[in-house]
C-alpha cells in the first residue's frame, strides 16, 4: 500500500508475479534513503514492488498508467488533477516517472504541514509546480482557474469556498488575487510560498482523499 499522505492512502496493482521478487540493494537503496528520509526502507521496498507491479517489470509508468492509478484510488474524476500531478512528479520533463521521481513525489505528499522548514519548502515548491502547469516558472489565472476546477471535479472545495457559497470560478479568482501581490496578472514563487504559509488550503486541496476513506 502506497501513502499519499497520513490520512490518504491507495493500492498501485493487486497482480502477483515475477516482479514482485525483485527488490533493491545495496548503493541504490542507501542513496533513496537518503533522499527520502521520512519513509522507512522497508517503505521504500514496498513501494518499489508496488511500483514494478504497475510498470509490468519497466522503469517508469507512463502518464496514461499514472493517472489510471490515481483514478482507481480516487474515482473518474480525478483525470484532470492526476495529470497536473504527473506534470510535477516528472522532475526531468521527459514524458515518465522513474521511481526515484515516483518516491520524491510520494514522500513529498506525505508531509505533515508542520514539518521542517526544508521539508516545507520542497512542499510548498511541489505545489507550486502542480499549479504551475506550463512549468513557465510562474501561474496565471487560466492555470489556476483549472486546478480549482480540476479540484472540485474530485472533492469539496475549501471550507472558505464553501461559506462564500462561490464556484470554482469564483473562488479560484478570488485566490489568485489574494496571491498575486503586485497586481501583474502572474503568481511568482515567491508569492505562492508567502500565500502557502498563510493558507494551507493551497495544497492541502491538491491532496484528495480516497473514495474508499469518503
Amino acid at each position: 500500500m502506497l501513502k499519499l499522505n497520513k490520512r490518504r492512502t491507495f493500492k498501485m496493482g493487486q497482480q502477483q508475479g515475477k516482479f514482485r521478487q525483485k527488490k533493491l540493494k545495496g548503493p541504490l537503496l542507501k542513496e533513496l534513503q537518503k533522499k527520502v528520509p521520512g519513509m522507512k526502507i522497508d517503505e521504500i521496498q514496498q513501494s518499489y514492488l508496488d511500483f514494478r507491479r504497475e510498470t509490468k517489470g519497466k522503469d517508469a509508468l507512463k502518464r496514461s498508467d499514472f493517472i489510471r492509478v490515481y483514478k482507481n484510488a480516487f474515482g473518474d474524476n480525478v483525470g484532470s488533477l492526476a495529470n497536473s500531478i504527473f506534470d510535477a512528479f516528472d522532475e526531468d520533463g521527459n514524458g515518465t516517472v522513474d521511481f526515484e521521481e515516483f518516491l520524491i513525489g510520494l514522500s513529498i505528499t506525505e508531509m505533515s504541514a508542520n514539518t521542517d522548514k526544508v521539508s516545507k519548502m520542497k512542499r510548498i515548491r511541489w505545489a507550486f509546480n502542480v499549479y504551475d502547469k506550463d512549468r513557465s516558472g510562474t501561474i496565471d489565472k487560466r492555470e489556476m482557474r483549472q486546478i480549482v476546477k480540476a479540484v472540485a471535479d474530485v472533492s469539496v472545495l475549501p471550507e472558505e469556498a464553501l461559506e462564500n457559497n462561490e464556484s470554482p470560478k469564483k473562488f479560484a479568482d478570488r485566490l489568485f488575487k489574494e496571491i498575486d501581490v503586485n497586481g501583474d496578472g502572474e503568481i511568482t514563487f515567491e508569492e505562492f510560498e508567502a500565500a502557502a504559509e498563510r493558507n494551507t488550503a493551497l495544497i492541502e486541496m491538491l491532496l484528495p482523499v480516497p473514495e474508499n476513506d469518503l
